[in-house]
Order: structure tokens, then C-alpha cells, then sequence
């Protein structure tokens, strides 16, 4: 339903709550995405820390944190829901491939 929502520009506003300190998100950097729970909100944007794939649907934290401060906007899925302990997996992974690549198409135009 997301995607066809993007397909129809039809999007729901974002919740007022925004994005949450403690929740895990999609993050898009252009070419590929990540996963990583937000640790700081100031104004629009947002300090993340990220896992690290192990695998191709599997992810654990890096050694030495991997941390950053994006956009709002970058933030494109969540919050997600990590299952298992360390490493762990994505319950919507599939779907958050599939909407980045719908956005990276759409970028492409």
C-alpha cells in the first residue's frame, strides 16, 4: 500500500510524533539504505546509530558505533521492528527494499 501510495502521491501527513528517540528506522543515503535507531531529535535533524549488515538480511552492531546526523528527510520507512538477539533481522525488510527502490527510480526521472 506504500508503494502505491507514492506511485499516487497520495501519502498520509507524517505523524505528529514524528520520528522517536529509542525507535529504529530506514535511513536512505542515495544508493542504499540502513537501519539504525535514533539516539537525538534537534529540530530537523536527527542522530543515528547504526547496525551493520552480517549478511543479507541479517544485522548487528558494529564494534565501534557508527554514528551520524541526517536530515529528517532522509528518513524514509519506520519504525521498524528488529526480531531475534544480535544478529538480528528486519520484519519488514522486503518492503523497505522495495520502497527505496521506488524512490530511487523516482529520483532517476
Amino acid at each position: 500500500s506504500i508503494i502505491h501510495d507514492l506511485h499516487f502521491q497520495s501519502l498520509s501527513p507524517v505523524p505528529s510524533t514524528g520520528v522517536q528517540v529509542g525507535m529504529y528506522y530506514a535511513v536512505d543515503y542515495v544508493t542504499t539504505f540502513y537501519f539504525g535507531r535514533v539516539i537525538s531529535v534537534a529540530a530537523s535533524f536527527v542522530e543515528v546509530k547504526f547496525l551493520h549488515s552480517k549478511g543479507s538480511t541479517t544485522y548487528d552492531w558494529p564494534r565501534t558505533d557508527d554514528v551520524d546526523r541526517v536530515h529528517c528527510s532522509c528518513i524514509f520507512y519506520g519504525p521498524v521492528l528488529l526480531v531475534g538477539n544480535r544478529p538480528f533481522t528486519i520484519s519488514t525488510q522486503r518492503e523497505v527494499e522495495k520502497v527505496h527502490l521506488f524512490i530511487r527510480k523516482q529520483h532517476k526521472l
